[in-house]
């Protein structure tokens, strides 16, 4: 939660650190003596509305008595701010012929994120999640109070790319491990949210700051002491078991998993007993050996193997970028009032998605999510063709709080797609291809013109019925309790040593076994070797590691990709 409000507060920074300022032509060294208005009236040629040129000035001054009427382009600026510092604008210089700069500020941002992202997702399924997230935050501490004292634009730039690149990683990697340590019935609302909080509320924070005007030094304080906090947080962060246990690491992952029962206030006896019936029932699965299979044999042919779901998933990351980012970049203007009831609005949203998708499963709620946005932008584009602000700025109200959900769904459900083993680089592979939605963003923000907005808002409508029908293509996910298999054979784990020694000696009894006819053979065999078999009954027989005939299901109770442990289930 608080690493998707750094990335979002550093998505959104161009509000408040790159704010445009009035500017114009600074007058010679000579003349600097002079008031701002007498200088724009002698110098300062007019424009056709009657306003002052910012990029244009009369060389020379004053010719014989006469003003020369030849406007001339400047090569330096005046600026309305008590310090140039104040926006990147004014303390770059990115106005008039220099003004294409700043546009190329927001798109290198995002390849930030399009092209390191994916190769830390790969370190991630290779080295583990605690390294590379750890790793990620202290680059991204440097970075931030990199762009804070850089003096060229250029340096900025570099750690800008940088940022976004170790923001979007952090942020995904922790959602993962969020998601890897936590059980089912618990996995949905949690990860909802920790999307939901910082996609609701951060918009309204830079709205906030942006109104406080705090100035440049408290504004670089706000942007570096949330990355060190992030930093000092992921350096107390533990393994996920989840990964440990995939990648077949036994013994790290149950240190980690001993030391989260123990906080968990689990007794410690009944945690290593549950381990060791995990351990053996990993190594009971028939499909134990494609597993390690996959994960030697790289990447590519796990990506493979999940296939037209991956991809019906990063179709919809495109449209659902597009759609938040292309709304959400522009700063709020129609008031308080209405960032108040886009808050309040979104917020009933979230809690009626996070009762559908406990009803209905996450493909069903995102699906609904998509359908909702392309109805909307049908309506929005009419009313922007035909001219109805007040109809259209309500559209737009709804589609960003729509949008909004659906992008916190669609984090959850993404990483249902993919395996533990390819689970990092899968979901940073899907993340870019929506990053170029973030990209084609720009267009909504940049147009004005009635009929570009029209053929926009048809085109995402489009794109949104479409997604709606590729989600339908993927599995149903639902949140459901433990089969009773998985029960059977894992309660003996919170059996007390008493009873365990009783369920042995029940086990060794002669009259244990049920006098069914029909098991006479298997009743005279079990009797010979000592023991008494019943199906559940097998596991009691770890404590002494003495029986043969260990019970277990015939189906594995891990997940037929990989094997996920749940650390708040301790």
């Amino acid at each position: 939660m608080f690493a998707g409000s750094v990335v979002l507060m550093h998505t959104l920074a161009p509000q408040l650190v790159g704010r445009p300022v009035d500017h114009w032509c600074r007058p010679p060294k000579g003349l600097q003596h002079l008031p701002p208005a007498e200088w724009k009236n002698m110098a300062i040629p007019l424009q056709a509305d009657g306003s002052y040129s910012k990029c244009s000035v009369y060389d020379p001054l004053v010719e014989d008595g006469v003003r020369n009427q030849t406007p001339v382009p400047c090569n330096e600026w005046d600026y309305d701010v008590e310090s140039v510092e104040e926006s990147t604008i004014s303390k770059y210089g990115l106005v008039c012929q220099d003004a294409w700069l700043d546009h190329l500020s927001f798109p290198v941002y995002v390849m930030g994120a399009v092209l390191v992202t994916p190769a830390i997702g790969a370190l991630s399924d290779h080295l583990g999640r605690k390294p590379t997230i750890v790793a990620s935050a202290w680059v991204l501490f440097c970075a931030s109070l990199c762009c804070g004292v850089s003096q060229t634009f250029a340096l900025f730039l570099a750690a800008r790319f940088v940022v976004s690149a170790t923001a979007y990683a952090c942020f995904l990697l922790l959602f993962i491990l969020l998601y890897e340590v936590t059980g089912r019935e618990r996995r949905t609302r949690l990860t909802l949210v920790n999307t939901a909080l910082p996609i609701t509320l951060m918009p309204r924070v830079i709205d906030v700051i942006r109104l406080a005007d705090p100035g440049w030094k408290v504004m670089k304080l706000l942007f570096v002491l949330p990355c060190l906090a992030l930093a000092l947080f992921c350096s107390r962060l533990e393994e996920s078991p989840t990964w440990l246990l995939s990648t077949w690491r036994m013994h790290r992952a149950e240190q980690v998993i001993l030391a989260a029962s123990a906080r968990n206030g689990v007794n410690q006896n009944q945690a290593e007993l549950t381990f060791r019936l995990l351990k053996l029932q990993m190594k009971k699965r028939e499909d134990a050996s494609l597993t390690v299979a996959t994960l030697q044999g790289g990447v590519a042919v796990g990506l493979a193997f999940t296939g037209g779901r991956a991809l019906s998933v990063a179709l919809a990351w495109f449209y659902l970028q597009l759609s938040f980012y292309g709304f959400h970049l522009p700063p709020e203007t129609n008031g308080v009032y209405w960032a108040a009831t886009h808050t309040l609005l979104q917020g009933l949203l979230y809690c009626s998605i996070g009762w559908l998708v406990h009803i209905r499963g996450d493909r069903d709620a995102l699906s609904m999510c998509l359908l909702l946005c392309g109805v909307l932008a049908l309506f929005l584009a009419a009313t922007t063709y035909d001219g109805h602000v007040t109809a259209s700025s309500l559209l737009t109200l709804l589609l960003k709080c729509v949008s909004s959900v659906g992008f916190s769904v669609n984090y959850s459900y993404m990483a249902e797609v993919f395996p533990t083993g390819i689970r990092s680089i899968g979901m940073c592979c899907a993340f870019i291809i929506g990053k170029f939605g973030t990209l084609s963003a720009g267009l909504l923000t940049s147009t004005k013109k009635p009929l570009t907005l029209f053929i926009l808002h048809l085109t995402m409508a489009a794109l949104a019925l479409l997604c709606s029908l590729a989600i339908q293509w993927l599995p149903v996910v639902m949140v459901a309790k433990k089969p009773e298999e998985v029960a059977r054979v894992l309660s003996v784990s919170l059996m007390s040593e008493e009873q365990r020694k009783e369920m042995i000696k029940a086990s060794l009894s002669p009259g244990c076994t049920k006098k069914d006819p029909k098991r006479r053979k298997q009743k005279s065999r079990t009797r010979r070797k000592g023991h008494c078999w019943s199906p559940g009954r097998g596991a009691a027989s770890l404590s002494g590691a003495q029986s043969p005939t260990f019970g277990t299901p015939k189906r594995s109770p891990l997940p037929a990709q990989t094997p996920e442990f749940a650390v708040d289930s301790l």
